[in-house]
This record gives structure tokens, sequence and C-alpha cells, in this order.
């Protein structure tokens, strides 16, 4: 099959063009594009072209029923390259476009995976009071599991240790742990133990 590719004659045209498109009309020019490259692109063409088809469809304002799942791809990504500012804008958006019917819901997988990665990333950047927000909204979730929490338990020890209450943040791990059924002898209970065997 022959690839079709459209460009502008002159970068003079597309200026032209340009200020004859109103911004919401541009907007949704942008969303468009965006959702058709995501149809017609196959898997591979599309984890290159990832982050220009998700800045495209966020560009729309108008959220499509995969803007949460592509957001968090993007973010994913966009983590692992270190491009934290970026990851940032992806979780910003695809947190806004979570459906409500999976809002920590019995399948809460989605919301715990991308504010997981939230909280990493705004700790990195150093906004350690969204990185704490984030964090919260997964510790506080009663139905999500323990082992589904300790990310989020991570990046709330690490701010701790970071603002130089290491004694604090030993404590966030071992609540974490005991969670995940892990037990630990308290102080008093060590140094008896040290005695005993002392003896």
């Amino acid at each position: 099959t022959t690839a079709h590719v459209c460009r502008f004659a002159h970068d003079k045209v597309q200026e032209s063009i340009m200020q004859l498109t109103s911004e919401k009309e541009f907007k949704s020019l942008q969303g468009k594009v965006g959702l058709f490259l995501l149809e017609n692109l196959d898997e591979k063409q599309l984890e290159e072209m990832l982050f220009v088809v998700v800045d495209l469809m966020n560009a729309s304002g108008e959220p499509s029923p995969q803007s949460t799942e592509l957001n968090l791809r993007a973010a994913r990504k966009a983590q692992t390259l270190s491009a934290f500012s970026s990851a940032s804008s992806y979780v910003d958006y695809g947190i806004q476009t979570i459906p409500k019917y999976t809002d920590w819901g019995p399948d809460y997988s989605l919301p715990v995976e991308i504010y997981s990665i939230g909280a990493e990333v705004e700790l990195s950047l150093g906004n350690v009071e969204k990185a704490v927000f984030y964090s919260r909204q997964i510790m506080d979730q009663k139905n999500v599991a323990p082992l589904d929490k300790v990310r989020a338990y991570k990046v709330h020890a690490k701010k701790l240790y970071m603002a130089r209450c290491p004694d604090e943040a030993l404590k966030v791990c071992l609540e974490i742990l005991g969670m995940l059924g892990c037990s630990f002898p308290k102080l008093g209970q060590k140094l008896q133990a040290n005695i005993d065997l002392d003896r």
C-alpha cells in the first residue's frame, strides 16, 4: 500500500490557514487528527508516536473513552525517560478523565496506577505537597489491597526521610509491612531479646 503524505507547500500557506481558523476549531481539529492516528496506527507505530497522539487528543479538551489509559501510558513512558514534567501533565489530564464507574471501585487498578506514578513523579520534581496528596489518595482507600499501596507508602516514607524525619519514615515503612503480614519486635522487645542472648 502506498502511503500518502500531505504537506503545506509553504510555511506562509500554513500560517494563513491558521489565521483563518478559530482557536476552538483548531483544538477540535487537533483532537480529530489525534483520534485518526490512534485508530490507524499499528501498535508499534503508536508506541513511537505516543506523545504526539496523546498531546493532540488532549489539546482538543474533549476527553475520549481512551483518554485515561492513553495518558497513563504516556505518563509511564515519560517517567521511564525521566521526562518528569511531561509525565506530570499526563497524570493530571488522566486523573481528570478517570471514568466515575472505575474510580476506586472493585477494579481500582487504573486509579492506583495513575496516582502512584503521579506521586513518584511529583516527588522527583520536588513538588512534595502534590506527591503526598497523590499518595494519600491511595493510602486512604480501604478497599485497596495493601500490596497495591506499597508505591504510595514508599513515596510517603521518602518524603519524610527527605524532611530529615527518619524515625517517622521508619514508622511508615513498618506500617505497610505490618499490613502485608510482616511482624517486627518493638524496640523494648528487641532490647530484651539482645539481653537474653547475651546471657
